[in-house]
């Protein structure tokens, strides 16, 4: 049913994860104007409504590879556009609930999840890593939502939650990718997310949006390059790089929304605050770089400088 994965080569691995490094900014932007974007329209209207348009945008721009889809190509699109479509609810609704910034480092934490989820597919230890990097970000979240930050309510519990479907989002997008056309993969995957968000709204909400210039521009911010055009390119990129140099690269948008949020929306965090974000950037840096065994020399070999 599916191809063969392409195979991994280095230089365009780095390249890719340079791509997935710019899809991270981008991404780190989607926070402080979500925020802005929940005072003018609900949550699941909001996240259907951006995903149709997205989907509308990429049919107009890719009709060839629309009007090829066909059930096969709707295995993939299920498993990412469920994925997908809890994720982003369990996120914007807890966006409302949370600052942008501790929403964002608590998304980062999805790293973590990632490398449990790889062991229970292959059932393989991932090693020390692991167990470290999952100790330092409970102790990171406890000082960032706890003793220093506003404590650990609804908002910070269905942003945890968001993270572990991104984590399982980004372990399906990195199976299927190196296995299927990337473009026909984020259609379908635009398209169940859609139809799961429209059909949420329906049902648990009172459709309502304030159409304004501010309304508008959030809306066409986060349709095109804070969703669908970036989430496409990261897609593609995710040929060329391993799943965990994808997981590395993305969890840097929770500095850059850091960043945002405190220029745009005024947020202010706590010493404290800021202590349990540099603790749990430092647990994704565990999980991933694994910095011992990337700077190990073995013995009777040197290093290539």
């Amino acid at each position: 049913m599916f191809g063969p994965p392409v195979k991994i080569e280095k230089n365009k691995s780095f390249y890719a994860d340079l791509v997935l490094l710019g899809c991270a900014v981008i991404w780190g932007g989607n926070y402080p104007i979500t925020k802005i974007a929940l005072t003018f329209i609900s949550p699941l209207f909001m996240n259907g409504f951006k995903f149709l348009a997205a989907f509308i945008l990429m049919a107009v721009l890719f009709p060839r590879r629309t009007i090829e889809l066909r059930l096969p190509d709707l295995i993939p699109g299920l498993f990412l556009g469920v994925s997908m479509f809890a994720a982003y609810s369990f996120h914007t609704i807890g966006l409302k609930y949370t600052m942008a910034g501790t929403a964002a480092f608590l998304t980062a934490t999805y790293v973590v999840f990632v490398p449990f989820i790889m062991w229970f597919i292959e059932k393989k230890f991932s090693g020390f890593d692991t167990i470290v990097s999952s100790a330092l970000c409970i102790a990171g979240v406890y000082l960032l939502t706890g003793t220093g930050g506003q404590g650990f309510g609804k908002g910070e519990l269905l942003t945890v939650l968001s993270a572990a479907c991104f984590a399982v989002n980004i372990v399906s997008a990195g199976y299927f990718a190196k296995r299927t056309d990337p473009i026909k993969m984020t259609l379908m995957e635009t398209g169940v997310s859609a139809v799961l968000f429209i059909a949420s709204a329906l049902i648990f909400e009172p459709i309502s949006i304030d159409v304004n210039r501010s309304s508008i521009l959030s809306l066409a911010y986060l349709i095109i390059p804070g969703t669908r055009g970036t989430h496409l390119v990261s897609n593609y990129a995710m040929r060329f790089t391993p799943e965990t140099h994808a997981s590395i690269t993305f969890s840097l948008e929770a500095a850059f929304a850091l960043i945002l949020a405190a220029v745009f929306l005024k947020e202010q965090f706590t010493l404290l605050m800021i202590v349990g974000c540099v603790i749990i950037f430092g647990s994704v840096l565990t999980t991933e770089l694994e910095p011992v065994n990337r700077f190990r020399v073995r013995p009777g070999r040197r290093r290539k400088d």
